[in-house]
């Protein structure tokens, strides 16, 4: 075995992001070349959820349920303290504060709640929520870029590529009304009915 001065865990945990961040990029990829999919279909769907939503922030007065976080979602951080063998706060990764940070903008939808859907127009309301889903998405991306660059040189040649996979994840996986535990809005009771039209 060739000396790199990391430990075999180290190399682990590396590779696992390697092979993250390469999956994420190959379907990123086949996402954008897929011509069977119409022109913003998807924006279409995002925003008809985001419509649902608000549904349920009006049932909700604006009120959310009381702040919770994994951290980072999807089990990221969970599986980045078992594999670096520590626990509590400083056995996260180096950019879990990044995603602490997001996990307040998705509770509430950005705040998205304090507008009066009844008074406000709805579809631009919808779109006001879908736009600040992305700056949150946004945010996070450069955040975990910017803090996994800073804190562990040793890695900082994968911070583009991480935090590109975490974005592409969250983008994915963090659509409203999705049923997940970390979806926009997840402080709001889950969409009901169908949300499609």
């Amino acid at each position: 075995m060739r000396a790199t001065g990391l430990t075999p865990d180290r190399r682990l945990v590396l590779s696992l992001w390697g092979g993250l961040a390469l999956f994420c990029c190959i379907a990123a990829g086949a996402a954008d070349a897929d011509t069977d999919v119409p022109t913003g279909y998807w924006e279409r769907l995002e925003h008809a959820a985001h419509r649902a939503l608000l549904q349920e922030v009006a049932a909700a007065g604006g009120a959310t349920a009381p702040f919770t976080t994994d951290g980072c979602s999807g089990g990221l951080s969970a599986i980045w303290r078992q594999m670096s063998g520590t626990s509590g706060t400083e056995g996260g990764p180096p950019f879990e504060v990044c995603c602490i940070a997001h996990d307040r903008k998705y509770h509430n939808a950005a705040g998205i709640g304090g507008a009066d859907p009844t008074v406000s127009d709805e579809v631009e309301l919808a779109a006001t929520s879908q736009r600040a889903r992305l700056a949150a998405d946004q945010a996070l991306r450069r955040c975990v870029e910017t803090n996994l660059s800073a804190k562990d040189p040793t890695i900082a040649n994968l911070a583009s590529p991480v935090a590109t996979a975490i974005y592409a994840a969250v983008r994915f996986g963090g659509a409203p009304c999705s049923g997940l535990s970390w979806r926009w809005g997840y402080g709001y009771r889950p969409c009901r009915g169908n949300f499609t039209r």
